[in-house]
């Protein structure tokens, strides 16, 4: 199947292109860098930046072996375009976020139709963990484009060449691609991948693609499609026999593999190798990609279903079709038409990286994102299924998840303002949860959020229950794109002025831009994106009296963040130290404070509210 100039795709690549320039790019720069992962590498990237080297990360002056250079990469040449600031470090995210929703929309259109490829890639620049990372200065989008380019290629120039229809049987060559040209490029694209999170860039799409050929390849005698299910199970068992195994190895081609990813990712890891002796891949793998799988780290653990739940959230407000569309996915499995093996290659693209992370000690919700693309199809071939059709079952599983979309409206409209405003027992949830007072405006702006949801899923019901069903979906997907628009464009930036640690950060810079040899230091309160907003290295200060000797020296105009409460215990007692600046301690009550030694002059105590 070629794709050949129709107007009907172009028309909707410009749709999707405006939907993503509209979601990605409007207000990129408008807030600050959020803790933890932007100040860590923001922070790194403008280090390196700064130093003109390109093969040692390094964050707060030393080396930072958490991840390889590609997203480095990306805003350091972001910085030179657009200057050093938050517009420039995510200005690339948003062009990978871009271009993996127009990848996706290719997809669909191949291994469907041109409306799954739309609403597909519609569903990602308006979902809310896709928009997140592609609007962040993460690492995140840059794996997901490689790794559904290298599937999509796989695709591409294998079964989706010559697509298998019900009466014909899977045979090998109409499996795997049988260009050499076509393995170079997927092997490429995985190296690419691999200087963007290490082996997960590689690993986990090949084996996607090698357990896609594990169920479908064929063997010395078929599973049996009827009989009893005992024969149907042991049939199917021993596809993951060592034999079968081994061959579908040898189909992926190993050697051609091992050379590509050598070839791409290779020189790099070489030099931080012998740059760091050795230290900066010790810590990547050792601890970033072992410790990780194995013991939880930060606190990010979490039952089996974690990821689940996350992907509930985390696609909203597509997930609202979750069910439904888990339903479709398994009877388009059990009937086998001509779309079977694109089912199976999207079931073994979920299955792969939602199952080996569940499995994995530490868990955060962006370790599954690659899955996104599919999960997206998924919910398209539902989508477009019930458009094609219009069954009774259709328009009341339509109905049902719109209705899902009002009900969240509502709820965010409703119970946002009382967190800050009705009490319970007296109390209000902030203040029984110690949050700060001053975040109760932050509540009610929140709320608004909701509105395009409860009037676009309220449009979408009636026009449901009149039969106008392809309207629904429309009402439906400008709620999202509306829904995106009012979270980024208003309650983002709204949010910005409660980052307290970087609005500390930023002031010292601001009174000391005349002393160039100015230091600042923390004593227990450290957040990332305060070295990135203090201007140069943030000290470390262990102890009391390290910190005294800190702020005492005579040598170095110095200053120091801390906390109110950790003041209030024993530092007040020092007439000595000044406080020069004050902000609350989003979100938790109490106040962040900028220390330095008292001068001859009356005491300042500057309030930046």
């Amino acid at each position: 199947m070629s794709l050949k100039p129709d107007p009907t795709i172009t028309r909707y690549q410009w749709i999707l292109l405006v939907v993503c320039l509209v979601c990605l790019f409007t207000s990129l720069g408008a807030s600050r860098f959020w803790d933890q992962d932007e100040g860590f590498f923001a922070s790194t990237a403008a280090s390196m930046y700064s130093q003109s080297d390109w093969i040692v990360p390094s964050f707060n002056g030393e080396m930072f072996g958490h991840k390889p250079p590609w997203m480095y990469w990306m805003m350091m040449t972001g910085y030179r375009i657009f200057g050093v600031g938050e517009f420039g470090a995510r200005f690339f995210s948003a062009v990978f976020g871009m271009a993996t929703a127009l990848l996706v929309f290719r997809m669909g259109t191949r291994m469907f139709n041109p409306r799954v490829g739309l609403i597909a890639g519609l569903a990602l620049p308006t979902c809310l963990m896709f928009s997140v990372v592609s609007r962040a200065a993460t690492p995140d989008i840059f794996l997901v484009f490689f790794s559904t380019w290298a599937l999509y290629l796989f695709s591409k120039d294998g079964f989706l060449s010559d697509l298998i229809t019900q009466e014909s049987s899977p045979r090998a060559n109409r499996l795997c691609p049988t260009k050499w040209q076509s393995w170079l490029g997927m092997y490429s694209l995985m190296g690419f991948a691999a200087l963007v999170k290490g082996p997960i860039g590689f690993l986990f799409p090949m084996a996607v693609i090698g357990l896609f050929l594990l169920i479908l390849s064929p063997m010395g005698s078929t599973t049996p499609a009827t009989g009893h299910w005992s024969k149907k199970t042991l049939g199917f068992a021993r596809r993951f026999g060592p034999i079968h195994f081994l061959k579908t190895i040898w189909k992926m081609r190993p050697m051609t593999a091992i050379g590509v990813i050598a070839l791409i990712a290779g020189p790099w890891y070489l030099a931080v190798g012998l740059r760091t002796d050795g230290a900066f891949l010790t810590e990547f793998f050792g601890v970033h990609h072992w410790q990780r799988f194995t013991t939880p780290m930060d606190n990010h653990s979490g039952p089996i279903f974690y990821y689940p739940l996350a992907i509930l959230i985390g696609m909203f407000p597509w997930s609202i079709f979750a069910g439904p569309s888990v339903w479709e996915w398994f009877k388009q499995l059990r009937n086998r038409n001509k779309h079977f093996p694109s089912m199976v290659f999207l079931s073994c693209w979920v299955g792969v990286y939602v199952g080996i992370f569940s499995l994995a000690s530490t868990k955060l919700p962006n370790y599954i994102l690659p899955a996104y693309p599919a999960l997206a199809l998924i919910i398209a071939v539902f989508i477009d299924t019930a458009l094609s059709r219009q069954g009774a079952s259709y328009y009341k599983a339509a109905t049902l998840s719109f209705s899902c979309l009002v009900l969240t409206g509502g709820l965010l409209i409703a119970t946002l303002p009382l967190v800050a405003w009705v009490p319970f027992n007296g109390q209000t949830i902030m203040e029984m949860t110690n949050l700060d007072q001053s975040t109760e405006g932050l509540f009610g702006r929140l709320a608004w959020i909701g509105l395009p949801l409860l009037l676009g899923g309220l449009g979408a019901v009636w026009l449901t229950r009149i039969g106008h069903l392809k309207q629904a979906f429309y009402s439906m997907s400008g709620a999202a794109v509306l829904f995106m628009l009012v979270f980024w464009n208003d309650s983002v930036p709204y949010a910005d002025q409660f980052q307290t640690p970087q609005t500390i950060a930023k002031h010292f810079q601001t009174i000391t831009q005349n002393h160039p040899d100015a230091r600042l230091g923390q004593f227990g309160l450290f957040r990332p994106s305060m070295v990135y907003y203090g201007g140069g290295r943030l000290h470390g200060l262990a102890s009391e009296d390290r910190l005294l000797k800190f702020l005492g020296s005579s040598e170095h105009e110095s200053f120091a963040i801390t906390t109110h409460e950790i003041y209030q215990q024993n530092l007040h007692l020092h007439p000595h130290l000044e406080v020069v600046a004050r902000e609350p301690n989003f979100p938790k009550q109490g106040e962040v404070l900028l220390l330095k030694e008292r001068t001859q002059t009356a005491a300042r105590d500057v309030d930046l509210r």
